[in-house]
């Protein structure tokens, strides 16, 4: 079951001075104006992705795909988001958690200002919990007319065809991930799509047969060397998996570098992302 936990010890994305520290490093280094300013650079990412079990009537599909908004500890974001996303064109929406930073009533703002995000997009919208998040979260999300998938999968219908859209708990940190149950409805052999905050779990959704996995989570490393080399990642997947696409066999994934900020309100050689994934039907080799 997930624990919704207050700035536990040990972990580095919750340790309250951990803000200060980059913040103090960067204000030293003259640097700390020039990287908060770079938070509100937020870039769009167009891509295709080959699935050869995606059915013919989904040959197209596109999914805009948000991650780690942290709203709270950037609120202007939230409005900047909004103005990029209304100039897109998509079918769905898919988010892979974090809606807030502080896991206090302070990061409140973080879910509210997601939530109104996500009513005012127009288009369905299906999501997963991330580590920062909080159980009680779903209700307010699911109240923006958002269906938050807690380990378990729904079916999405077109042209009598169907492609199955599943959601894990936070695999990192909670460790509250159920493949079992988030694939039990789901028929073999047929394209799953699957939303896993973290990319820590991208063995178990191998295992489980799933066709493609977007996550987020490691913010693509926020604070970069030049050539978006990371410094730190605080997940314990390989670093291939990191940021970006990658495979795993017969496993398609992206991990997005996210929309928002955690720990200090500030980006070095890795601006923010929103991601707008084609699906289209065939070997990813051709």
């Amino acid at each position: 079951m997930r624990r919704d936990l207050r700035d536990e010890a040990g972990f580095p994305e919750n340790m309250a001075n951990l803000s200060f520290w980059v913040g103090a490093g960067l204000a030293l280094c003259g640097l700390r104006g020039r990287a908060a300013k770079n938070l509100l650079c937020v870039t769009v990412t167009e891509r295709l992705e080959f699935l050869p079990s995606l059915p013919e009537a989904f040959d197209g599909l596109r999914l805009l795909h948000l991650s780690d908004l942290h709203f709270d500890l950037a609120p202007e974001l939230a409005g900047i988001v909004r103005g990029i996303v209304s100039g897109l064109d998509f079918d769905l929406v898919f988010a892979t958690g974090d809606y807030r930073e502080k896991l206090t009533p302070r990061g409140d703002e973080g879910v509210r200002l997601s939530a109104e995000l996500f009513a005012g997009i127009g288009k369905p919208v299906y999501a997963c919990l991330g580590n920062h998040d909080r159980a009680g979260d779903v209700a307010a999300l699911e109240a923006a007319g958002v269906a938050v998938l807690v380990n378990e999968s729904i079916p999405i219908f077109r042209d009598g065809a169907a492609i199955h859209l599943c959601g894990v708990d936070d695999p990192g940190l909670h460790r509250a991930d159920n493949f079992v149950s988030a694939f039990r409805n789901v028929p073999e052999n047929a394209c799953s799509l699957l939303l896993a905050h973290d990319p820590v779990a991208h063995r178990r959704a191998r295992v489980a047969g799933a066709s493609l996995m977007l996550c987020g989570h490691t913010h693509g490393g926020q604070i970069c060397l030049p050539g978006g080399l990371l410094l730190l990642s605080h997940t314990r997947a390989e670093r291939r998996f990191l940021s970006g696409a990658w495979r795993d066999g017969p496993l398609a994934g992206y991990t997005s570098r996210g929309v928002g900020v955690t720990a200090a309100a500030v980006r070095f050689f890795c601006p923010g992302e929103i991601v707008i994934h084609t699906l289209r039907r065939g070997d990813p080799a051709s």
